[in-house]
């Protein structure tokens, strides 16, 4: 540790960004001089998951860290980045979290899973403006409950870039009524547009439909369509999806992750001729279907920008370099405008981690390249964390 004393500052500062939180919490426990460095860097990005160190329940890592930011205002300053949910809070939590939110002024980044956690937080009286949120109601935990208050949290945050509302039931009546509102010209618009800024929606098909107009959403995905949708006839679908406020949003889109029923996401397969702007496009489906049941392929074969594209099994099937070679080669065969084809190896221990996703790469002019690590093409890493949520659900 004396050594680190004779380092430049600036270099000590990015020594520690390559530092994970627990080692982060040890340097500040063991190393004075470099306590507030480590705390700053330790509070900036929060994702409790990983911070195993403090306590092994995850309800009490939740208490404790709102605990901590209640009480210490400096602490509470450092947080940008927060990710917290996902399990049953305990009583303390649900006491203390909503004040202790109101402490992170500087919070941009909020990732939040579970009706209670969502409940409590109050993120519609908060003093900050969020940059990104993730609301991800835990299913089956709240039908007896109040409805979120989704459309409040959203007008309170005016900033928002890119928002994920992960079910269908997170797209409330009253949100649903407020965003069908902002295109019916007749109507005055006195609460103003909802999140003017957004640059990125994920969420179930129904909303990004309903987000689209009015916004410049340059990405987004399709989480599904729910079962009155696809049950619509082709009529129904083009009066739906093809209006002239929704064809002129979708020259905006350049990346777009699908989830298909099947490979049969109706929704999917009539907007894909106006989607004349897309360069990278994401495909969840059983790899054997969509092979077989070719409209989406042969449709993606006819988008003029489309430079990539990446599939993922909805199984988390496991291919063979061979198998996965065929497959990637029948892809950018269909679609000539493509340069590259990506196809995600399955997990064989069933767990898929964002960050150690393997991927199979056909490249034109490159031929097949072998299995790459992390690859994120229209994908985020929380969109692969919530597509596990998913599959388990």
């Amino acid at each position: 540790m004396s050594y680190f004393q004779r380092i430049p500052l600036e270099l000590t500062d990015e020594i520690l960004d390559y530092l994970d939180a627990p080692t982060l919490h040890a340097t500040l426990r063991t190393a004075t001089f470099l306590r507030h460095t480590s705390e700053r860097k330790l509070y900036r990005r929060i994702n409790l998951d990983y911070i195993s160190s403090w306590t092994q329940n995850v309800s009490d890592r939740h208490a404790r860290l709102f605990d901590t930011v209640f009480k210490n205002d400096r602490l509470a300053l450092y947080v940008v980045k927060l990710e917290l949910g996902d399990c049953d809070p305990i009583d303390e939590v649900i006491r203390i979290i909503g004040q202790a939110l109101k402490k992170m002024v500087n919070l941009k980044d909020l990732y939040i899973h579970g009706y209670n956690y969502i409940h409590h937080a109050h993120l519609d009286s908060v003093p900050f403006s969020l940059r990104r949120l993730l609301i991800l109601d835990t299913v089956g935990d709240s039908y007896t409950a109040p409805e979120l208050p989704v459309l409040s949290i959203l007008r309170a945050h005016p900033n928002l870039e890119e928002l994920v509302l992960g079910y269908q039931e997170l797209i409330s009546s009253e949100l649903v009524k407020a965003l069908e509102g902002e295109q019916d010209s007749a109507l005055p618009h006195r609460n103003g547009i909802i999140c003017p800024r957004l640059k990125r929606f994920d969420g179930p098909d129904e909303a990004l439909r309903l987000f689209l107009p009015m916004r410049k959403i340059e990405s987004g995905a399709m989480m599904g369509c729910n079962l009155k949708e696809r049950l619509l006839g082709n009529d129904e679908l083009v009066d739906t999806w093809l209006t002239p406020a929704l064809i002129s949003s979708y020259q905006h889109l350049r990346t777009l992750e699908v989830w298909p029923y099947h490979s049969q996401n109706p929704s999917f397969l009539t907007i894909m001729a106006d989607l004349t702007s897309l360069t990278h496009l994401h495909i969840v489906c059983d790899i054997s279907i969509f092979l077989r049941d070719n409209k989406i392929l042969l449709s993606m074969g006819k988008l003029p920008t489309l430079r990539s594209i990446t599939l993922t099994d909805d199984e988390l099937t496991w291919f063979a370099p061979s198998e996965a070679h065929r497959i990637l080669r029948t892809v950018s065969a269909v679609c000539p405008n493509a340069q590259e084809v990506f196809l995600q190896e399955g997990e064989k221990e069933g767990e898929l981690d964002p960050d150690d996703v393997k991927y199979y790469r056909y490249t034109k002019g490159g031929g097949f390249d072998g299995t790459l690590v992390g690859h994120d093409v229209a994908r985020r890493p929380y969109t692969a964390w919530l597509y596990e949520r998913c599959l388990q659900a």
